[in-house]
């Protein structure tokens, strides 16, 4: 399955991508995530649909303790394209 996921708030310079990461490879998510120039965080992810599952649920949550707020979560899906890691671009 895949995940394009667009992340609204105080998202940019408080670490979250890197938090972001760690949870992916916590739950065998392959993809990436990046910050985008409208201030919102970009994540495409793909994994099991259980995994992906905990991996919105997690974002949804606030992604866990952190300077950032996460006010809204757009999820859609999108076409596997075969990640092999879980990387930050820059």
């Amino acid at each position: 399955d895949h995940l394009n996921i667009t992340l609204f708030g105080k998202v940019q310079g408080v670490f979250l991508r890197r938090t972001i990461k760690h949870q992916a490879h916590r739950l065998g998510i392959h993809g990436f995530v990046r910050n985008e120039a409208d201030s919102t965080v970009y994540i495409e992810a793909e994994g099991d649909t259980n995994a992906l599952e905990q991996f919105s649920i997690w974002l949804k949550q606030g992604a866990g303790e952190g300077d950032y707020d996460i006010v809204d979560v757009l999820i859609e899906d999108g076409n596997v394209k075969n990640f092999e890691e879980f990387e930050i671009q820059e």
